[in-house]
């Protein structure tokens, strides 16, 4: 990790948080998750993406949730504390590993979004693409949020904290009033076509990214704490 002109290379600590996570393999079990999930379900008659691209928006949910409680244990506490107070400013290693998150969650996403058109003849336009790709990065927007309350930077106690991460997963998922992942997914598995709900999902993206921002401060505030 490096400083330049006495500030800290925040591109440096992304690299660094992404070349642990592969490294270590943390990544494995939630992306491998999503994975099957892609494949069992592209296995159609070769109807509509819409209502497979719902599957996907709840399946990226809990992937990310898993990848991103994942990340932010990449360290054992005391490398987290040196790496913080080597950042000078404590909250970039929480913001550094959410880009690593995120990165992760629109790798998945776009090869989510291609996979059915590989093996299977489907009709796509551009815009049944676009609804599709941006309703996954809300709700994988979503389970950052989730993740990051249920990491150990908030949550020590890993029963807890699994507990806290299925609750609000059930929620988010089966709990229509919720949003935004339960609304998303009635969305596009109710029948509109692309164009006539782009708008909609589109504000729920922008929504979500503007939460996962606002939620970084929080709990960084809440990691320092004392407990």
């Amino acid at each position: 990790m490096q400083r330049r002109r006495g500030r800290f290379d925040v591109t440096a600590l992304y690299r660094y948080l992404a070349a642990n996570v592969l490294h270590r393999q943390l990544y494995l079990p939630p992306v491998l998750l999503f994975g099957v999930v892609v494949v069992v379900g592209s296995r159609g008659d070769g109807g509509p993406l819409l209502p497979l691209y719902a599957l996907w928006t709840g399946a990226i949910l809990i992937s990310s949730v898993w990848l991103t409680i994942v990340v932010l244990a990449t360290e054992d506490v005391v490398q987290e504390r040196i790496t913080m107070v080597s950042a000078h400013r404590m909250w970039f290693p929480l913001a550094a590993a959410v880009l690593v998150t995120v990165t992760f969650d629109g790798v998945m996403a776009a090869a989510a979004l291609f996979f059915p058109l590989l093996v299977g003849v489907r009709s796509a336009g551009g815009g049944d693409l676009l609804v599709g790709l941006l309703a996954q990065l809300a709700s994988a927007g979503a389970g950052v949020i989730v993740g990051m309350f249920c990491s150990r930077q908030v949550v020590p106690r890993p029963g807890y904290a699994l507990l806290l991460a299925a609750a609000a997963v059930l929620a988010l998922l089966l709990v229509q009033w919720v949003p935004p992942v339960n609304p998303l997914i009635r969305l596009l598995a109710g029948g509109e076509s692309a164009s006539a709900m782009l708008g909609r999902v589109a504000v729920t993206a922008a929504l979500v990214t503007l939460f996962v921002v606002a939620t970084i401060p929080i709990v960084h505030a809440l990691h320092r704490l004392p407990r």
